[in-house]
């Protein structure tokens, strides 16, 4: 992180938590995006101050892709291919 804010931290604790993440890495790949513009943009939403009473959102979500391996195992004469998806 560019610089430490306490609710930053907290998020990305949360965030890391309720997506079942092994590790911030992926949290802090977020924040460095940009030169640490979407950091900046996390730290604009949290000062924003308005007299309206709205509701305001902060959204993340996971995003999982499959990917295709192909492995060969060889068992005497013959080789099997198995391809997990």
């Amino acid at each position: 992180m560019a610089h430490y804010d306490p609710r930053v931290e907290w998020i990305k604790n949360a965030v890391c938590v309720l997506f079942d993440l092994p590790d911030s890495g992926s949290f802090e790949e977020l924040l460095s995006r940009g030169d640490g513009e979407e950091e900046q943009k996390i730290i604009s939403f949290l000062n924003i101050v308005t007299e309206e009473d709205a509701p305001s959102t902060l959204f993340f979500f996971k995003k999982i892709r499959e990917e295709e391996v192909e492995v060969e195992i060889p068992v005497g004469n013959v080789t099997f291919i198995f391809q997990r998806n």
